[in-house]
């Protein structure tokens, strides 16, 4: 309901009927503060009350609300939302109305007026990510990608090469912890923290400052790969903002926090983005899915970034670890399969500038598609 309003001011109502259950009470109150916020919309918003399912219940409740609608009235209705019954039921008791219109939104952004066969493109200009948590009833912290600077983006490159220098391995031991504590050691190299803005890297030899606002978020928690993910999307036409270790804590949460790597505000839709340097933990991509689907709707798209495609493992030097990557890569392929997920490999998306186009014409085609509801 709240989308067509906010991508069409060119109509004023007098009143603004949104149909609710007992159970969606708090999500109508959501949209009718934010349709509020809207400048010279309506004159009048009012809540109105349905049975979810029973068709006898549904349709007296048409009948009253009819009841108040003159039939020279013009009405404008959206079927897009609420349940299956409302929608057929909501039709079929005024589409034969000379001046109604009815209005269907589909998960591309285009706007349809059913009797006419026209349509329009609606954007997510008046959707910013406060209005969407929102909507979805939580409260999110985050980070904007705007806040990150060119001094950031330099000890980036910078850290991608020590990465490099002294093997995934050894960056990885060196970094895992280092949220919690000052100082760490990996085979002939040490990092310390001067403050947040400043580390010091040791190979034994020489000595290394890396400082810049973000630094301690790129070093800890695998944040560099994510901020590398980040970075490469900055790039993509498509994107208008995007933020970076999204919270989410409300009463849609049962007070959990649930978390997502990156979300991307598109002109048409937002792409909630998974970053892992290695699959660890196969479920986590059933809690993405799920998280991505609760807090960004019907028409929110998903992606996996990964560092690397794991090696099957050699069957004459067997390692458990490999073996325990290998199966559980191929565990989180056959879901992203399932669930309809796209899995990018940035060693082979940012290799060159001919292999970032190619990514980015790739994530335009997925981008097309509708979701399977």
């Amino acid at each position: 309901m709240y989308v067509p309003l906010a991508n069409d001011d060119s109509i004023t109502y007098d009143i603004i009927y949104l149909i609710h259950s007992e159970r969606t009470e708090g999500n109508a109150v959501l949209v009718k503060e934010w349709i509020e916020r809207l400048r010279n919309r309506t004159a009048l918003t009012e809540l109105v009350e349905f049975d979810a399912v029973s068709i006898n219940r549904i349709n007296e409740d048409i009948m009253v609300l009819q009841s108040k609608i003159d039939v020279d009235d013009e009405v404008w209705l959206n079927v897009s939302g609420g349940t299956k019954p409302w929608s057929v039921l909501f039709y079929q008791a005024f589409a034969g109305r000379e001046r109604t219109n009815c209005l269907y939104l589909d998960q591309n952004g285009f706007l349809w007026n059913m009797q006419k066969g026209e349509w329009k493109e609606t954007t997510t200009h008046n959707l910013s990510f406060q209005v969407l948590f929102s909507l979805h009833k939580v409260q999110a912290t985050y980070t904007d990608l705007m806040q990150y600077t060119e001094k950031d983006s330099e000890a980036l490159d910078r850290l991608m090469d020590l990465r490099r220098e002294m093997g995934a391995g050894v960056f990885y031991g060196l970094t895992k912890d280092l949220d919690t504590r000052d100082e760490a050691k990996e085979k002939s190299w040490s990092v310390r923290k001067v403050n947040n803005a400043c580390y010091i890297f040791d190979n034994g030899i020489d000595e290394e400052e890396l400082s810049s606002p973000h630094i301690k978020d790129m070093l800890c928690n695998t944040g560099w790969f994510e901020y590398q993910t980040a970075r490469l999307l900055l790039r993509w036409h498509q994107r208008k903002d995007i933020i970076m270790n999204v919270h989410f804590r409300g009463s849609a949460t049962n007070g959990e926090a649930n978390e997502v790597d990156i979300i991307v505000r598109t002109e048409k839709k937002f792409l909630f983005v998974e970053c892992k340097t290695s699959v660890a933990h196969p479920t986590d991509l059933d809690k993405f899915n799920e998280v991505s689907g609760q807090y960004g709707g019907i028409a929110v798209k998903r992606m996996l970034m990964i560092a690397y495609e794991p090696k099957r493992p050699n069957k004459y030097g067997k390692n458990k670890i490999e073996e325990d990557k290998y199966k559980n890569y191929n565990i989180v392929m056959d879901k992203c399969k399932r669930y309809n997920i796209p899995v990018f490999v940035m060693n082979k998306v940012d290799y060159n500038e001919y292999s970032r186009r190619t990514f980015f014409k790739e994530l335009d085609r997925y981008m097309d598609e509708l979701n399977e509801k």
